[in-house]
This record gives structure tokens, sequence and C-alpha cells, in this order.
């Protein structure tokens, strides 16, 4: 009996044997299955990366290509002197002052309603008309400047290249006292608008919305509330912001937006006025 005891524990053994080389050999072979899953994302991954690449260096050769037509269109208007270049001046203050004093960026971003990054050649057209004091001719002539490829709409970038040329006109017989003044007032804008300008949805911005609205209902506010230049100023004034910036501020605001519900409806939006700003 002991030498059937002892071929059965080598049979059990050489069993045992073969199941842990089985074992091994299919953990092997997972291993180089997931090495080969491994270069092969890599391969993927290398491959995207070049896609952007080129898609990236396309775009900044259209865009190159696109800011080389802004500044020949841009030349070749100024080069045909008056009265080509002449209908590109403001009127005199005080019509076309008080909305450049606001930041570019503002302006677009109170023309540009929906956050697109863009806007029609007419919303331009009705801005360069109502908030500049432009007439008709020269608002045109205006939104063209600003869509020199004729794509029938203005970029930020397009939008600021214009509001750079007014600033520069503006501004050129400026005393130091006074740009130092527009800068302060500017950088007051800036603070101001921090507490919007957080990211939808993030933790930062629900906390900005909460600290706001608790200063609104110690006043009988709300968000949904329609803003005031007086209640604008209290609200500024218990959050420690730049009191001074709330009436231009809305004043412009609404300026713009009546430009460009104006642009949006034609003429019925005589009948139906735009809907008033809230906090």
């Amino acid at each position: 009996s002991a030498p059937r005891g002892g071929a059965s524990g080598c049979g059990s053994a050489a069993i045992s044997e073969a199941a842990l080389l089985r074992g091994r050999e299919r953990e092997l072979a997972l291993l180089r299955a997931h090495e080969q899953e491994e270069r092969e994302m890599a391969l993927l991954r290398a491959h995207d990366q070049e896609v952007a690449l080129l898609r990236a260096q396309d775009q900044g050769t259209a865009a190159l290509l696109h800011g080389r037509e802004q500044e020949e269109g841009w030349h070749g208007i100024m080069a045909q002197g008056p009265p080509a270049a002449e209908r590109l001046r403001l009127p005199a203050p005080p019509v076309a002052g008080g909305c450049l004093d606001l930041p570019g960026f503002v302006v677009f971003a109170c023309m540009d309603e929906g956050g697109h990054g863009q806007v029609t050649v007419e919303v331009v057209r009705a801005f360069a008309s109502r908030c500049l004091g432009l007439d008709a001719e020269a608002a045109a002539q205006a939104a063209d400047v600003c869509d020199l490829s004729g794509r029938g709409f203005v970029t930020y970038r397009d939008f600021r290249r214009y509001f750079e040329h007014l600033e520069k006109q503006r501004v050129a017989l400026w005393t130091p006292e006074e740009k130092r003044g527009l800068a302060e007032f500017r950088a007051g804008v800036r603070q101001t608008l921090e507490l919007a300008g957080q990211a939808e949805g993030s933790v930062e911005r629900v906390g900005a919305e909460a600290v706001v609205d608790e200063a609104l209902k110690r006043r009988g506010h709300h968000l949904d509330t329609r803003s005031e230049v007086t209640s604008l100023e209290e609200l500024l004034q218990d959050l420690r912001m730049p009191v001074q910036v709330g009436a231009p501020l809305l004043g412009w605001q609404t300026a713009i937006g009546e430009a460009v519900y104006g642009a949006q409806h034609g003429n019925g939006c005589l009948l139906a006025p735009p809907p008033s700003p809230t906090f």
C-alpha cells in the first residue's frame, strides 16, 4: 500500500505543478495583452496629439491670415484719407464718451448676451449708432471694419481691434491725470465684476450669489429685482465695492442692451421695450 500512496502523491504533485504552470502562462498572456494594449493606447494618444497639433497650427495660420486681412483693411481705409478715415472718427463728447470708459471686454459682453463669443454685424452697427453717436453711414462702416472678411459676425478679437482704435483716438490729447482716472475707474469695474466672474455652477459662483442675495435681502430686494442706480450703489456699498462704478455700469448696460434688442427685433422693439436689467 505504501508504494501506491507514494505514486498517488507524486501524481498530485505533478497535477499541481501543471496547474501552476498553466496559471503562470495565463498570467504571462494577460501581461502581454496588457502591454500590447498600453502600446496601442500610447500610439492613439500620440496620434491624437499630432492631430491636435495640426489643428492648432491650422487655426494659428487662419488666425494669422485673418489678422493680416484685418490689418490690411485698416491700412486701406486709413490710406484713403478723408472722408473715408474721418467717418471712423468719433463725434464730439459727451455723445460717445461714457460708454468707452468701460473696458472693451465689458462692452462686448453687454452686446454678446448669449456668451457665444461673437455678435452679428447688425448688433455692432446698432451699438455704433446708439452708443457711439455715429451716423448711419459711419455706423455701417464701423460694422464692416469689424467684419472685413464679410462673414456676417464679429468676434471679440475683431471688436477689440476697433475698440483700441477708438481708444487711441479718444485719449490722444488727454492729460496724465485723465488717463490715470480712466485706469482707476476700469480697475473698479473689474473688481466689481469679479462678483459674477466665476464659472456657472461652480462653488465660487454659488457662494458669491449667496453673499449678494443676502445683502440684497437686508435691503428688501432679491436677485430678480429690477436694478436701479440707487439700489445698485447701496449694494456695492454694503459689499465694500467701488460705489462710483454703479451708475455708469448700469446706464451703459441698459443702453447697449437696448441697441442689441433693437438690432434683433427691428421696429417692433418700439412697441415692446427690452426687459430691464436685474441684479
